[in-house]
């Protein structure tokens, strides 16, 4: 199984640690995970992540100004990344992460769990 995990931050606070825990877990447990977070500035977070896990420098989440363009293009990358076959958990922590998933199912056109 393979899981997409967003996070609309760039801090290792709040829901960072934690969801680095689950990451390592689901990874020692033989499932491929990926990890979107924000990237700018930048910041400790992406030093925290363990190897094992893949993480998408590409996707930006960001969350201040004019977010709609970049939700797109956001979910134009991960689609692209999501695609062909497999089945995909994708785990959201914030609001803006709950969006940009929404958009992200929606692009995907197959079933995913969100």
């Amino acid at each position: 199984m393979k899981v997409l995990e967003l996070l609309a931050s760039r801090h290792f606070t709040g829901p960072a640690e934690p969801i680095l825990h689950l990451m390592s877990g689901l990874s020692a447990r033989g499932h491929e995970v990926h990890f979107a977070h924000t990237q700018q500035p930048p910041g400790t977070l992406a030093d925290k992540v363990p190897p094992v896990i893949v993480v998408h420098k590409d996707v930006r989440l960001e969350r201040k100004g004019l977010v709609l363009p970049g939700q797109l293009a956001d979910r134009r990358r991960l689609a692209l990344a999501m695609a062909g076959d497999g089945r995909w958990i994708v785990h959201v922590h914030t609001s803006h992460d709950h969006w940009t998933g929404l958009l992200l199912k929606r692009r995907l056109g197959r079933r995913c769990v969100l």
